[in-house]
């Protein structure tokens, strides 16, 4: 853009709508900052692929994309899907001359499910990254902890809805939605994590015990109770070479994919864990997210057992990531900015949401907000049972 004034030509390079008057001394534009300008999704790729490796709970088959609750999730703050009866109504009958047969009814209902939806973001300013120097940047390490900052609110959205269907360790639950799928639901009682607990609770499955997440099962304990079975060298290891359908060249080369593995093999968990810790016959998961309740010497906690499948995840809007660079803050040295934002739902089969939109982790893991659909208890896919830890004894 040209103007001609008195001391010659001047070349500006301008962007929007400028208005001036002559002469040139006087004019106004608009100036293109650095915060205008964003390069999207750059990292989106990179972040998906880090929350994937790390998530244990999509890795062991707890947490599935599920095809049904995917085709309804599009719009909208909750979904619907349907709640057909699990099992047939009525004994077999005895057929007599005269007497027709009898028609039971096969009823049906609906699930409610909720979207989550999550932002967050974080930056770095460039007069912080200068005295640091080139090998220590903090922008690297930023991106580098993102995925993992993901992959934990996976993880502390779906423990939140199960303290929901459940209730809080350590109070009378006898009200929540998943009450008969719970050990000491009444909130007294507990006793020391074991292996009698343990099975107990995968018996509340009923006929379908066996058919839990993975070939060994799969129950999320506190680290307080892996630190317990580690002091007394309760806790045993699966190796890859141990499970179907992998061979340990096949690990050895990091190249585990569809092909290499069985239905309820939990050999992708090696990508993450070289050993998965066992204990009576079941895979352990160690979250810091397990619930734990009280102060030393008198925790309660809360293990959950599940089956494969157990929640089933859809997504309304995937995973996204926007870097942003504003040159003109911090006295211009600029700070960099990236966003992660994303539209979920993690269900767990046979509840229903009835609270508000737009919850917040508090609002999932409130009982007020969830309600049984599934009456029969061999049908639900997780079971929780509550004790204590004899680290603190």
């Amino acid at each position: 853009f040209f103007f001609q004034a008195e001391d010659g030509i001047r070349d500006y390079k301008v962007t929007g709508v400028q208005t001036c008057a002559l002469p040139i001394s006087c004019f106004k534009m608009t100036v293109l900052y650095g915060a205008d300008t964003q390069v999207f999704k750059p990292f989106t790729d990179y972040v998906v692929r880090e929350s994937l490796l790390r998530n244990t709970f999509f890795l062991s088959g707890i947490v599935q994309v599920n095809p049904v609750i995917q085709s309804v999730i599009d719009k909208g703050y909750t979904f619907e899907i349907p709640n057909w009866d699990p099992d047939l109504d009525g004994d077999m009958q005895y057929p007599q001359e005269g007497v027709p047969l009898k028609a039971n009814k096969y009823s049906s209902g609906k699930q409610t499910g909720v979207i989550h939806y999550r932002s967050n973001a974080w930056g770095v300013s460039g007069l912080a990254k200068l005295p640091l120097g080139v090998n220590n940047d903090p922008k690297a390490v930023m991106y580098s902890k993102v995925g993992a900052k993901v992959t934990n609110s996976y993880q502390t959205d779906a423990l939140a809805t199960l303290q929901g269907l459940f209730g809080p360790v350590g109070s009378n639950n006898s009200g929540a939605a998943f009450a008969s799928m719970s050990i000491d639901s009444g909130g007294s009682g507990e006793s020391d994590f074991g292996h009698e607990q343990l099975v107990r609770t995968r018996l509340l499955i009923g006929e379908d015990a066996a058919n839990l997440t993975t070939q060994l099962g799969t129950a999320i304990i506190h680290p307080d109770h892996y630190a317990y079975l580690e002091a007394r060298q309760m806790c045993q290891y699966v190796d890859a070479r141990d499970l179907p359908g992998v061979t340990a060249s096949t690990v050895a080369a990091n190249a585990i994919t569809g092909g290499t593995v069985v239905p309820g093999d939990i050999s992708p968990l090696f990508q993450v864990m070289p050993r998965i810790p066992v204990f009576a016959n079941t895979a352990l998961i160690v979250s810091d997210n397990a619930p734990r309740v009280g102060s030393p010497g008198s925790y309660k906690y809360g293990v959950y057992v599940f089956r494969q499948g157990a929640i089933g995840q859809g997504w309304q809007a995937p995973l996204n990531t926007e870097e942003a660079y504003d040159a003109m803050q911090d006295g211009g040295f600029g700070q960099e900015v990236i966003k992660v934002t994303y539209a979920t739902c993690m269900h767990v089969l046979g509840s229903s949401w009835k609270g508000g939109e737009q919850p917040t982790t508090a609002q999932l893991a409130d009982t007020a907000n969830w309600e049984l659909k599934w009456n029969s208890p061999k049908q639900l896919p997780v079971a929780r049972f509550t004790c204590t830890c004899p680290l603190y004894v």
